[in-house]
């Protein structure tokens, strides 16, 4: 499986607020299709992360090392689609990309997209899972290009969400955000915690990125 020629087209942005409940727990889960609307609920703060192939796995940044997470591709090596560096699988049926977050995260979103052999995006339906305290929500949105935006707000603080797409093509993510809701007035604002630890980082010994293949000598 070769990635070498791997690409992305430019593409605008598109969609519109959805709201949604975590089926099966206590969490009220807000899903946005809008980036302008889920950032102008992040108060007082969050983290954008761009370019997420570029420092992968190393990352770990926020405000004052608030939002705190780590991503993890768990099928296949991970590879970085030009010319943004958007960090992608290569593998698929399924493609998966697996973040863990630190303990004051209530909000995630980002560019998540489908992409083929040569790193195109293609259009695909991806699923989201979260998983905080209470429960798991699960949810299936449809993303259109590079630049298709999907966020969540929980009520809860989430322990970690999953993107994948289950068969055909490779799932991809652009600029991640991390972030959390107003507090409620009289509660104690978060203290900044590690992140967890979860056995990941032998896995993160056998990532590649694809910019190390296409600055190779061919044969």
């Amino acid at each position: 499986m070769s990635f070498a020629a791997r690409c992305c087209l430019a593409a605008a942005m598109t969609g519109a607020l959805v709201v949604g409940v975590a089926p099966g727990s206590h969490a009220a889960i807000t899903t946005y299709t809008n980036k302008a609307d889920f950032l102008n609920a992040l108060q007082p703060g969050y983290y954008s992360q761009p370019n997420m192939g570029d420092d992968y796995p190393d990352y770990v940044g926020g405000i004052g090392n608030i939002f705190t997470y780590k991503a993890l591709v768990t099928t296949g090596i991970a590879v970085t689609i030009p010319p943004n560096n958007d960090l992608s699988t290569a593998k698929r049926n399924p493609s998966t990309i697996d973040f863990f977050f630190g303990p004051n995260i209530k909000a995630f979103g980002g560019y998540f997209y489908g992409n083929n052999f040569l790193g195109a995006e293609v259009a695909s339906a991806i699923d989201f899972t979260l998983a905080f305290p209470s429960g798991i929500f699960a949810e299936t949105l449809n993303s259109t290009s590079k630049t298709s935006f999907f966020g969540f707000i929980s009520d809860e603080p989430l322990d970690s969400a999953v993107v994948s797409i289950p068969s055909a093509n490779f799932v991809a993510a652009g600029t991640v955000i991390v972030g959390n809701t107003p507090p409620i007035v009289g509660s104690t604002p978060p203290v900044p915690g590690a992140l967890p630890v979860v056995g990941i980082a032998a896995a993160f010994g056998w990532s590649r990125r694809l910019r190390q293949r296409l600055s190779a000598p061919r044969k």
